[in-house]
């Protein structure tokens, strides 16, 4: 099979969609992923992006056709993602192209965590696989099951914090598997639908991306506010900070 190399990275999978990457790619792709670790379950979810549920759908497909049922967790956060990867014990997929922009899409992959496939060590070797369609004949056909971690996801936040030591209110973008709810703290959304197309990437030390959040602390006398990412949990309007993963993909900003 023909494909642009180029978007075989050395983290991920990524490439702009639908010429780069799309449904005929992302089919052989889930096949080399199953075939390639030998696995019999794989988890896989996706961030917002328009064209993730297409992707999803056919890289879903190539995993049960090669035999590997699919633990499909929706739309999630890539934190999310690893938690539930941890959580199962199991190899996973997330549809998503962090913080590039709105034409792109792709695939992170995790062997086991904490084990992410690369460049050196999976990617090049599922490229391989999807060029030559070698895949190895199926045994069975896997299945589909839906497997919501939101609350396993909030109540483990919730046990790395005190919660009755925070103050203030949410500033909240709709990530609604976010522990919002079991916070002591007034919520003020300010958007009801999600950013679905990330814009231009631009530089994480902007202060811009945090603009909507100081100017609402302060019109309501806010002393601390809490603010949910999209996607893959490092963007949102902007690009912002990678090391949201550490604070349970949200910023701190005190006014």
């Amino acid at each position: 099979m023909q494909i642009n190399p180029s978007i075989f990275k050395a983290y991920d999978i990524r490439g702009i969609y639908p010429t780069d990457l799309n449904e005929e790619i992302a089919y052989p792709i889930g096949r080399a992923f199953a075939a390639f670790l030998g696995v019999d379950k794989v988890v896989v979810g996706r961030d917002m992006r328009l064209s993730g549920p297409q992707l999803f759908e056919a890289v879903t497909r190539g995993l049960t056709d090669q035999g590997a049922d699919v633990i499909d967790i929706g739309r999630v956060s890539t934190d999310q993602f690893y938690f539930a990867c941890a959580t199962l014990g199991l190899p996973g997929m997330m549809v998503t192209a962090s913080h590039n922009p709105k034409a792109y899409n792709g695939f992170k992959m995790v062997k086991k965590m904490p084990y992410l496939l690369s460049g050196d060590a999976g990617i090049q070797d599922l490229r391989k696989l999807v060029e030559s369609e070698a895949f190895p004949k199926a045994t069975r056909m896997g299945q589909i099951v839906r497997h919501d971690f939101k609350d396993e996801f909030v109540q483990k936040v919730l046990s790395l914090i005190d919660v009755n030591a925070l103050v203030g209110a949410i500033h909240e973008s709709p990530v609604r598997e976010s522990p919002v709810r079991e916070l002591p703290v007034r919520e003020l959304p300010v958007r009801e639908s999600p950013v679905r197309e990330s814009p231009v990437r631009e530089s994480p030390l902007r202060e811009s991306p945090l603009r909507v959040v100081v100017d609402t602390g302060k019109r309501w006398s806010i002393k601390a506010g809490y603010r949910f990412l999209e996607g893959g949990a490092d963007n949102d309007e902007v690009y912002t900070f990678a090391l949201v993963h550490y604070v349970a993909a949200g910023l701190i900003v005190r006014f």
